[in-house]
């Protein structure tokens, strides 16, 4: 039986909601091996780590997963979202890529696709992404 009186802990997450200048969406889908939603399609995260700020952690991630260098934007309200064994706090930014960059996936995910805006709850996502683009006023 589980105290419901603990609290559960607060996990940072950046999100980069990423753009090109058609107004398409960067998607990639997590690999079979992802620690978190193996198979679904969503758009690059990451923990904030300790001492960063959620728009150095989304650069980081955007180097990180995709081997390119972004840019941000502008920045959505952060939410969280409970996922179980603890509550993730998500922060959105929407993004483009540098000029000249190119990508070379890394880490967990095993494809990308640029998808238009409308396109993009039409295939399996990770849970509550549409948050993210609510948030960045994408929907």
């Amino acid at each position: 039986m589980s105290d419901s009186s603990v609290p559960k802990p607060i996990r940072d997450v950046a999100a980069a909601v990423i753009q090109d200048e058609a107004g398409r969406v960067l998607l990639v889908q997590r690999g079979a091996t992802a620690p978190t939603f193996p198979g679904c399609w969503g758009v690059v995260t990451g923990f904030v780590d300790a001492g960063e700020t959620p728009a150095g952690a989304v650069g980081r991630e955007i180097v990180e997963e995709l081997g390119a260098v972004g840019r941000i934007v502008r920045a959505g309200a952060p939410f969280t979202v409970d996922i179980g064994p603890f509550i993730v706090r998500a922060w959105p930014f929407l993004c483009t890529l540098e000029a000249g960059s190119t990508i070379h996936l890394q880490e967990e995910n095993q494809r990308y696709e640029w998808v238009a805006l409308a396109d993009v709850f039409s295939r399996p996502l990770i849970p509550q992404l549409d948050q993210d683009f609510r948030a960045l006023g994408l929907l």
